[in-house]
C-alpha cells in the first residue's frame, strides 16, 4: 500500500477512532474494515482517465451505486438512519472515496461483503441472478430483517439485486481493499494479496479534515452535504476534488480469477427476529 492511502487511513483513525491504532501494527484492509464499524467506508477506484476532473461523471455514478443501495436498506430496515454523504478524500487518481451513513449495520454490510465482492465480480458475464440473491439473502440476514412480511422481503430483495447488478457495471473499476466478513463463497473466499502492515507513526500524520455532521458542508468537499429524507436522491460527490501534492500511485492487486461462475454458498447462522440498534457499539461491548 501507498504512503497516500496509509496517510489517510492512519488519519481517519486518528481522528475517529484513535483506538484502532493501539495495537503495534494493523494491516490496511484491517484497518479501513473496521473504520466501517464507525460509519467510515473507504472506497478505491480506478475510472481509467487522464485526470479526476475528467473522471467526474464516472466517479458519481460508482459512488452513486453505493449510497443508492445505503437508501434502500435504510428506508426499509433503519428509516430514522437514512443520512448519507460522500466526499473525496484527495483530488488524486485512483480516487479514494469516503463515505459516512449514519446506519452502522448498513455500513459494515457495504464494507463487509459489498464492497469486496464488487471489487472480485465487477466485469464478469457470467454472474447469476441466483449469486446475487444469495449474497442479498445474507445481508438481509446479518441485518436480521427476516421479520418482514414475506412479500416486503421478497421486493426489498429483488430491489438490492437490481443495485448490485448496477455496481458490477459500474464505469469506475473498484480496486480491492476491503477483506470479506466471512468466507459466504466457495470461490471467493481467497482475499486480495497482503499489504503492508499500518505503523502507527511517531509524530502524527498530515490529517485530512473529519467527515461531515449530516447538514452540515464538508471540509473535504466544495459543495455543502444535503440532509437525507427519505425516499430522497443519494447525495452527489463535488464536481471538483480538492487539491492535493503529487503522490504516488496507489499499487493495483491483480483481480483473482474465478473457477466457476455460480460460488457455492456457506449457510450462516441464524439469528432471532429482533433487529439491532442501527448505531455503533459502545467500546465495552465490542470484541
Amino acid at each position: 500500500m501507498t504512503s497516500r492511502l496509509e496517510r489517510i487511513l492512519v488519519s481517519l483513525a486518528r481522528r475517529h477512532a484513535p483506538q484502532l491504532l493501539e495495537p503495534e501494527k494493523i494491516d490496511a484492509p484491517t484497518l479501513a474494515r473496521r473504520l466501517a464499524d464507525y460509519n467510515i467506508l473507504i472506497l478505491v477506484g480506478d475510472p481509467g482517465k487522464s485526470s479526476i476532473q475528467a473522471a467526474l461523471p464516472d466517479i458519481q455514478t460508482w459512488v452513486d451505486g453505493y449510497t443508492g443501495l445505503y437508501d434502500l436498506l435504510t428506508r426499509n430496515l433503519f428509516s430514522m438512519f437514512t443520512n448519507i454523504s460522500a466526499s473525496y478524500a484527495d483530488g488524486e487518481l485512483p480516487a479514494i472515496i469516503l463515505i459516512n451513513g449514519t446506519a452502522t449495520p448498513v455500513m459494515q454490510q457495504l464494507a463487509g461483503y459489498v464492497a469486496p465482492y464488487i471489487a472480485k465480480r465487477q466485469g464478469r458475464r457470467d454472474v447469476t441472478d441466483v449469486e446475487l440473491t444469495g449474497l442479498m439473502d445474507i445481508i438481509l440476514d446479518e441485518l436480521e430483517a427476516n421479520d418482514l412480511p414475506r412479500e416486503e422481503y421478497r421486493q426489498l430483495r429483488a430491489a438490492g439485486v437490481q443495485a448490485l447488478r448496477e455496481m458490477l457495471n459500474a464505469p469506475v473499476r473498484q480496486l480491492p481493499l476491503l477483506p470479506f466478513d466471512h468466507h459466504i463463497f466457495g470461490d471467493l473466499s481467497q482475499e486480495p494479496e497482503v499489504t503492508p502492515s499500518v505503523s502507527p507513526p511517531a509524530s502524527p500524520p498530515e490529517v485530512i479534515a473529519p467527515l461531515p455532521e449530516p447538514g452540515v458542508q464538508s471540509p473535504l468537499s466544495s459543495a455543502p452535504v444535503e440532509q437525507r429524507t427519505a425516499p430522497p436522491k443519494p447525495d452527489t460527490l463535488p464536481q471538483t476534488p480538492p487539491p492535493t501534492p503529487e503522490a504516488p500511485p496507489i499499487d493495483e492487486p491483480p483481480l483473482d480469477p474465478f473457477d466457476s461462475s455460480i460460488p457455492v454458498f456457506f449457510e450462516l447462522p441464524k439469528r432471532g427476529t429482533k433487529r439491532r440498534p442501527p448505531v455503533p457499539d459502545l467500546p465495552e461491548d465490542k470484541t
